[in-house]
């Protein structure tokens, strides 16, 4: 017996022995993987160079896009060693009406990196984007930055919806397993065979999009005008009842357009999305959202990244005075949307199916729902405020995430 325990102990510690200097090899491919220079530009998200200034009233920002093609600092000039967190979202993450060091994701970088953190969030947001264009930007991204984890933040109600993608079946926990303890050596077999582009390879570069504050409102002005022009006698009507303030911004460019657009159309969505069970975010639509998010699950595990969801309090589900604005932009709200767990459930689903952990902080953001300035009272982003409070309570579950 005891010549057979020691046969086996001499057994797993060559196993062992052997995973370990495997995984050692991994970490040294990465020497390789890294070799290739980036590309002196890349348009990961926007054409790289793009500068866009804003002066709504509510809000005044400017928005420059780096050499990479997001609004943020240059991945160059990224600490060495650093963990590297990537942001995935729409307006919400990207910071329509705030300058970029008052994002979540930079306020996330600060707070991590004053409880000894040394992180970097780098924000791949963008205006107007949904779960197909963040799983788009992931696989197009990560080989490029190469992020330790990524931070998707899926908005209530607006990103559970839309139409199923192309998926593949989830991979086996064999494949996780060796995505996770040989990351790079699997991306240069795959490079090698040509299943993977390296990351430098060539892509198109569009010429930089650059408009003053100006040229934005009169571009918004144009777009109202088109809205009202093809806007249904029942639509046109629930138009003309809104709020005279409300109709002079945005019909002076001074409010985004699809935001009218969408109310008098739908008045209902938001509260609908507030319903009891699925009738919001069916099994089709939680379907997709999940297919989108096993995308991004493989292209992480192929760089040896975590993935985390959050979920983005939508105003009309938390604020009393941001409640009070979607009436004002013609929405049917009622006080119990401030108390409807729906739309977070619908995301959860959509996680669980795509086997992503999944965070929320829906009632934490609740207990400031008399707080008047958190959103913008028309445009309905997050202000600065909202931005702070945002990245505090979900420093908690990366902090979490960023231990796995």
């Amino acid at each position: 017996m005891r010549h057979w325990l020691v046969n086996v102990g001499l057994l797993c510690a060559g196993i062992a022995a052997a995973v370990g200097m495997s995984v050692a090899a991994d970490r040294a491919a990465a020497l390789f993987v890294d070799a290739n220079p980036l590309p002196s530009s890349m348009e990961l998200v926007f054409p790289p160079g793009s500068e866009m200034a804003y002066d709504t009233g509510e809000f005044k920002y400017t928005v420059r896009i780096n050499r990479y093609g997001y609004r943020d600092v240059e991945p160059l000039a990224i600490p060495r060693g650093a963990y590297r967190i990537m942001a995935l979202g729409d307006s919400f993450t990207y910071g329509f009406g705030v300058e970029a060091e008052q994002t979540w994701p930079k306020q996330l970088e600060t707070m991590l990196r004053a409880r000894g953190c040394h992180a970097a969030v780098m924000n791949l947001g963008k205006p107007g984007a949904d779960p197909a264009f963040y799983a788009d930007a992931a696989e197009r991204a990560i080989p490029v930055l190469k992020p330790n984890l990524i931070v998707v933040a899926l908005l209530q109600t607006d990103d559970m919806t839309g139409d199923p993608p192309r998926s593949a079946p989830a991979p086996s926990w064999i494949v996780r397993t060796a995505n996770r303890l040989w990351p790079h050596l699997l991306q240069l077999v795959q490079e090698r065979r040509g299943v993977l582009k390296p990351a430098t390879a060539s892509q198109p570069v569009r010429p930089p999009l650059n408009a003053n504050v100006e040229k934005n409102r009169s571009d918004q002005a144009d777009a109202a005008r088109q809205v009202l022009e093809k806007m249904k006698p029942d639509q046109r009507a629930r138009y003309d009842a809104l709020d005279p303030e409300v109709r002079q911004a945005f019909e002076s460019g001074n409010l985004n357009p699809f935001v009218i657009n969408v109310a008098t159309k739908y008045p209902d969505l938001l509260r609908n999305a507030a319903l009891p069970g699925e009738a919001h975010a069916n099994a089709t639509a939680i379907g997709a959202v999940a297919a989108h998010l096993v995308r991004i699950r493989e292209a992480a595990l192929h760089n040896g990244a975590e993935v985390l969801v959050v979920s983005v309090p939508l105003g009309a589900y938390v604020n009393e005075t941001a409640l009070q604005g979607y009436r004002r932009l013609g929405y049917t709200c009622d006080s119990a949307m401030l108390a409807s767990d729906a739309p977070d459930e619908a995301i959860r689903a959509a996680c669980n199916r795509a086997e992503i952990p999944f965070a929320t902080v829906t009632s934490a953001f609740r207990e400031h729902r008399t707080e008047s300035d958190l959103y913008y009272a028309l445009d309905g982003h997050f202000t600065p405020k909202g931005h702070r409070l945002f990245a505090e309570l979900i420093t908690p579950a990366v902090l979490q995430a960023m231990r796995r």
